[in-house]
């Protein structure tokens, strides 16, 4: 009888601790967001040219360390890549002079599943992915700073 109550207290014993690590392993897991129309902020008057945007958003990916995978018209693939956790994420940035939005396009190593409808990843990627909103609002900002390049001038009639 000892020897059944000692196997049973073992078992019970397993299973609150293979509960406990799948409860710790779901407390990173959080909702998964796009950053939809992220207003491009200006300090000037105007909009900046959609070719300020995407040097904007390139200089700040490559800051954060993203790498750029592919552009098109008015949209950039990134990918980052976490050498020491062996994990990488790829997003799409698409942008215009009014405003950018990130789309998640795909990762590993980031637990991304669906549950009941609803799209969760590892927080880590929200938490990168904001940094490199600030980074990006940050060198539109500098960007606006700049004076324009002047027009070339007309050719005489």
């Amino acid at each position: 009888m000892k020897r059944l109550s000692g196997a049973l207290v073992l078992v019970f014993s397993f299973l609150v601790g293979v509960s406990v690590c799948n409860a710790d392993a779901d407390k990173d897991i959080t909702k998964l967001q796009d950053f939809e129309h992220n207003p491009t902020p200006s300090l000037l008057d105007r909009p900046l040219p959609v070719v300020e945007i995407r040097k904007a958003i390139i200089k700040a990916a490559r800051t954060r360390r993203w790498e750029v995978l592919n552009e098109t018209d008015r949209q950039v693939q990134l990918q980052f890549y976490d050498r020491h956790k062996d994990r990488q994420v790829a997003i799409d940035i698409g942008y215009d002079d009014k405003d950018y939005s990130i789309k998640y396009v795909n990762s590993t190593g980031f637990g991304y599943r669906e549950e009941n409808g609803q799209r969760m990843i590892d927080v880590t990627y929200l938490s990168w992915v904001k940094k490199l909103i600030f980074a990006i609002d940050k060198e539109i900002n500098q960007a606006s700073k700049q004076p324009a390049e002047p027009k070339a001038a007309e050719p005489a009639k």
